[in-house]
């Protein structure tokens, strides 16, 4: 695992022509095996209730994230090694490029104990944890280089934006079709 500082970050924004970008406050590159063509982002009080039927429904699958209660599911495109950049920003970014994003979706994330954690699938260990402020959190799933996997690997990778925020609907900022 390693840490990007902000200055890298901020370059490869600066490089994709982004100029207008909320501050980065943390960016944690992570590398992890995730099974299920899923992985987890959730509040540490979550009941897990990952196998539920209102989990992972036709809906959810259409929009690549999964809502439960404080626990998102984010569905990967790869059956293993999980490329994801965590980014906590001050606010909500509003000078994204959609199209160099395979899909986009965002939605909140309640984190009343105010500890984030992220897990690959079927693995009772955290891969990744961090103290916020209890609250709601916005948070954005950027996903990219879905079309090159095949079988069950790939170069595809993910970018999670989370902020502070009051209120946020769930909602599908680009779609992507596999067909």
């Amino acid at each position: 695992m390693r840490i990007s500082t902000q200055k890298q970050v901020a370059m490869r924004y600066f490089v994709a022509g982004i100029n207008k970008l909320p501050a980065i406050t943390m960016n944690q590159h992570l590398d992890f095996y995730s099974s299920h063509r899923q992985f987890y982002l959730c509040d540490s009080t979550t009941p897990f209730d990952t196998d539920s039927e209102t989990f992972w429904t036709e809906e959810a699958d259409k929009r690549r994230l999964a809502i439960g209660t404080n626990i998102l599911g984010i569905a990967t495109a790869s059956y293993g090694h999980v490329q994801c950049d965590i980014q906590i920003i001050e606010k909500r970014n509003d000078n994204y490029k959609a199209d160099d994003y395979d899909h986009i979706v965002e939605c909140p994330l309640k984190v009343p104990s105010g500890v984030l954690q992220i897990f690959s699938c079927l693995d009772p260990t955290s891969e990744f944890e961090m103290t916020v402020s209890p609250g709601v959190y916005g948070v954005r799933i950027y996903s990219k280089n879905l079309a090159t996997v095949i079988d069950e690997d790939g170069d595809d990778s993910y970018l999670v934006e989370i902020w502070p925020t009051e209120a946020l609907e769930c909602r599908v900022l680009r779609q992507y079709n596999c067909r």
